[in-house]
């Protein structure tokens, strides 16, 4: 656990009609950093040809994503991680499924735009019912057309026979008209929009005979303008409700095979990936890549079952390649689960080299006492500490760095918790007796030290003691790897 985990290099040599069953397994196993063949020592790895898979990665991912932007929208995206079953993994015709795909977007696209022109008009509506609200009077504002108002107030009559015409134009535009009065022929109409649509409304006016009259200004219509505002916004937003629906419809129907596809297309990704590491001669062909030591038996007897045995594979130690640099070889941490979180803390600044020592463990416990010497409060430990245990249970299908995050939260928070303890901190009063010293009687000059801990600058050499320990710890382990890298000029310096 202390040095990172040994690593061993394959060079496997398998019949060109097992490729698909070999790749399978090492799809399934997962645990080969590929590299190119081409790489090795050798005159021999240049003369090899180059396997290329019938579609690119780069091209299956295309697809995936816009497979998952049709899920995005009813908000079904697939877990990565799970529910992959590698014996339905199929070969890919991605013309067909791009062309498949067109015809969803092409049936949905009507719908989207209609969505987003009710939502603009939306908006528009909402602009005008919160200036009518602002504005006061409306029979006021017909009169003196306040040069403040964002409003555009009129009162004129149409004929009849273009009333329906004209409100048919007048939806275009966000605007609110209110019959006032009737006549025999014609009908006054009050005409609310905004002033920055004037030039189109003009236009309207102009086409279906709008003359402009003046209202005398005794009747309240603010009341009816509002009513007006307020049924025209439920219905758009019952009409942009009725399009969601109806899209949401349109991929709920098409779901399962949506999902069907992306999870092979979420296979055949790294299907062929591992492809394209591979070498060929006329009837075989060659990978090589680094793996952990300790599943070199469960690869081999699974490569071979999967070749029936008819494959050649060779093993190295690192210390046996020639050429092959110290910082090339994938590094495998080797610790226990628990460990992740601070694992994730070591890997936010650097990866150790391979065969040197992996600080996980040592970063785990100086992190969680400095911690603890910073937030020594055992009530407000507990509040962190349950806050962890809360964010890891309703965060399980969560990033797995996220998931490391509520983790170290939680491990704080218990860190905090025994610092607390220790020093008879609970919400920041001293309500138990402290384990060791009085931190609050302490610093209010009450006294409560024991052994060398008298005073505040007792206090403070601890941080010293603690910081001199962690620097002295760096050192050591920094020594130890230009050891073990037999550096020993940069050692002696």
């Amino acid at each position: 656990m202390i040095f990172t985990a040994p690593m061993k290099q394959l060079v496997a040599v398998v019949l060109d009609h097992d490729v698909d069953n070999v790749t399978r397994e090492l799809l399934r196993q997962g645990v080969m950093h590929f590299i190119s063949i081409k790489e090795l020592s050798g005159d021999w790895a240049a003369k090899l040809g180059e396997v290329a898979p019938l579609v690119s990665a780069a091209r299956i991912a295309e697809t995936r994503k816009r497979i998952e932007s049709f899920l995005r929208i009813i908000e079904k995206l697939p877990n990565a991680g799970r529910g992959l079953d590698l014996s339905k993994l199929a070969a890919l015709d991605l013309e067909e499924t791009n062309k498949a795909l067109d015809r969803l977007a092409a049936s949905l696209q009507g719908r989207r735009e209609r969505q987003k022109a009710l939502q603009q008009e939306i908006l528009k509506m909402e602009d005008i019912q919160r200036q009518v609200e602002l504005f006061g009077d409306i029979d006021t504002g017909i009169q003196t057309r306040s040069q403040y108002s964002f409003l555009s107030i009129q009162a004129g009559t149409i004929q009849n026979s273009y009333l329906e015409s004209f409100g048919e134009a007048l939806k275009e535009l966000p605007s609110v008209h209110l019959r006032y009065q009737d006549e025999n022929q014609q009908t006054t109409l009050l005409l609310i929009t905004l002033k920055r649509d004037d030039a189109a409304v003009s236009k309207i006016q102009d086409k279906f005979g709008w003359i402009d009259v003046e209202l005398p200004p005794a009747r309240g219509l603010k009341p009816e303008v509002t009513h007006e505002l307020d049924s025209k916004l439920q219905a758009l937003k019952q009409e942009q409700e009725s399009v969601a629906t109806e899209v949401s419809s349109l991929i709920a129907d098409k779901l399962s095979w949506l999902e069907e596809i992306w999870a092979n297309l979420r296979m055949n990704e790294p299907y062929t990936r591992i492809q394209s590491f591979f070498s060929k001669t006329a009837r075989t062909v060659l990978f090589s890549g680094w793996l952990p030591a300790s599943r070199q038996q469960e690869l081999e007897t699974a490569m071979r079952h999967a070749s029936g045995n008819r494959c050649y594979l060779e093993w190295h130690q690192p210390t046996e390649l020639e050429n092959v640099e110290r910082r090339s070889i994938p590094v495998k941490f080797a610790n226990p689960r628990f460990l992740a979180p601070f694992q994730m803390l070591v890997q936010n600044y650097a990866t150790p080299e391979y065969g040197t020592i992996d600080p996980t463990p040592l970063v785990a416990v100086a992190y969680l006492i400095m911690f603890g010497l910073m937030f020594g409060d055992a009530g407000h430990g507990a509040v962190l500490f349950v806050l962890g245990l809360v964010g890891v249970r309703l965060a399980r299908g969560a990033r797995e760095g996220v998931r490391n995050l509520l983790k170290l939260i939680t491990w704080c928070g218990a860190s905090a918790i025994v610092s607390g303890v220790v020093f008879g901190s609970y919400f920041g009063q001293p309500w138990l007796e402290p384990l060791w010293f009085d931190y609050h009687g302490i610093v209010l000059g009450h006294g409560g030290g024991t052994g060398f801990i008298k005073d505040i600058y007792s206090i403070l050499l601890i941080t010293i003691y603690f910081g001199i320990a962690v620097i002295g710890l760096g050192l050591l382990l920094n020594w130890v790897n230009l050891v073990v890298k037999r550096e020993w000029l940069k050692l002696i310096l």
